[in-house]
């Protein structure tokens, strides 16, 4: 991932020529990063175009750990998938 202090950055993803772009926001206590629509490599030829929606939140632990869901571009309510994260190194 490559962020900017505005919020904007892209994922690359290593052996893909396509960078998907994303932006990332804070709102309270969660960090919501949305990616524009894309068309994902690991999904089958012809499939639709697909969003990430990822989310998440600093416990009282000092731990970061949300999940993120990919999702259809043309209906950002049908999930296609979710996985559950946490960062386990400090920068």
């Amino acid at each position: 991932m490559v962020g900017a202090a505005d919020g904007n950055g892209k994922l690359v993803i290593a052996g893909q020529t396509d960078s998907i772009a994303y932006t990332t926001m804070f709102d309270a206590d969660s960090m919501v990063t949305t990616s524009v629509p894309y068309t994902d490599p690991t999904l089958p030829a012809g499939a639709p175009q697909v969003t990430f929606r990822g989310v998440g939140r600093l416990g009282s632990d000092g731990k970061l750990a949300g999940t993120t869901s990919l999702r259809l571009a043309s209906n950002p309510d049908s999930v296609l998938g979710a996985v559950r994260w946490e960062a386990t190194r400090k920068p």
